[in-house]
């Protein structure tokens, strides 16, 4: 498995960004949550047998998955100092307390833009409560209020601003990629070895682990029309392509394959 930095050290202005918080709170995913559909789905005598199944049973008690998790390999590669110094790399510090963050994150632009009434029309327009196909979800996708807010020039400004530009190019970031610690914990003769462990291979080849993946239960409950009805719910779909889910994702710093920061 590969290391990853812990994202509580990273900057997280989208974690308590109203916008996630009105994604979360959606009527729409409320709505897909509470389905009788999926209730349906859960309660599944197919999905109790699979979880109840002997051969999930056998799987998760075999040894050998014991041994990759207690591996002495495994615990070296969490408790590394190669790890420690990457976590408490004072390059990650000066990116989290850089003043060019701070002054992006209480921008009065980005704080206008979180707290525009047209967002909140927005927001308190979303009455999307049921799976079925509602006419409100194509007033508010054709929403002007909602392309207001996606055009709007203090958004645009934000994203443009040349803090958030010299963030995304600091030498910090750049330092945090090309660090030698990290290049070292991905080299690790120790995380080679839990890769390549034949315990691993063991539980990978295992035939109860083929048998619960090719249980006629499990085909059963993933070709269930419930179910398909939930994954192509215009509510679902609705959530997945929100705009502001969008802005959220457009907000992220890539810093490796591995390690990233979200903004």
């Amino acid at each position: 498995m590969p290391p990853t930095v812990d994202k509580t050290i990273c900057l997280t202005v989208v974690k308590e960004s109203p916008s996630i918080t009105a994604v979360n709170k959606s009527p729409c995913l409320t709505a897909v949550k509470k389905s009788p559909r999926l209730t349906a789905v859960k309660k599944s005598p197919c999905l109790t047998a699979v979880n109840k199944s002997p051969c999930l049973t056998a799987v998760n008690k075999i040894p050998c998955l014991t041994a990759v998790n207690k591996s002495p390999c495994l615990t070296a590669v969490n408790k590394s100092p190669c790890l420690t110094a990457v976590n408490k790399s004072p390059c990650l510090t000066a990116v989290k307390k850089s003043p060019s963050i701070t002054a992006v994150n209480k921008s009065p632009r980005l704080t206008a833009v979180k707290k525009s009434p047209r967002l909140t029309e927005v927001k308190k327009s979303l009455s999307l409560t049921k799976i079925k196909k509602s006419p409100n979800l194509t007033a508010v996708n054709k929403s002007p209020c909602l392309s207001a807010v996606n055009k709007s020039p203090r958004l645009t400004a934000v994203k443009k601003r040349p803090r958030l530009t010299a963030v995304k190019k600091s030498p910090c970031i750049t330092a945090v990629k090309k660090s030698l610690s990290l290049t070292k914990i991905k080299k690790s003769s120790n995380l080679t070895a839990v890769n390549k462990s034949p315990c691993l291979t063991a539980v990978n080849k295992s035939p109860c682990l083929t048998a619960v993946n090719k249980s006629p239960c499990l085909t059963a409950v993933k070709k269930s029309l419930s179910l398909t009805k939930i994954t192509k719910s215009p509510n679902l779909t609705a959530v997945n392509k929100s705009p502001r889910l969008t802005i959220i994702k457009k907000l992220t710093i890539e810093t490796s394959g591995d390690v990233y920061c979200v903004l």
